[in-house]
């Protein structure tokens, strides 16, 4: 659902939305009546609930990947570690 909010004028009229002076404020369900109503230069966007929805469930989708990827280099470097640890033999010189 989109909100928007008459600009421009005193009322306006389109199909089943109408925004007055007192009440400027319309909930609009259809993308396409959204922009026909933002394209007349009377309205302008205060929200979209659904955009917002999709930009938070992108926002956690980013972050659990990043978390996922973060775990996987920390998990990653241990490892090495671990190897390097296992692989290093000190030299202790020659044995007389």
């Amino acid at each position: 659902m989109y909100k928007l909010i008459l600009i421009k004028g005193l009322s306006f009229k389109y199909g089943k939305y109408c925004a007055t002076k007192d009440k400027p404020i319309i909930n609009v369900e259809k993308t396409e009546d959204m922009e026909e109503l933002i394209n007349t230069g009377y309205f302008k966007l205060v929200s979209a609930e659904n955009i917002i929805e999709e930009v938070r469930d992108e926002v956690k989708k980013n972050r659990d990947e990043n978390a996922e990827t973060k775990s996987k280099k920390q998990s990653k470097k241990t490892s090495e570690a671990n190897t390097e640890e296992n692989e290093f033999e000190p030299d202790m010189g020659e044995e007389v």
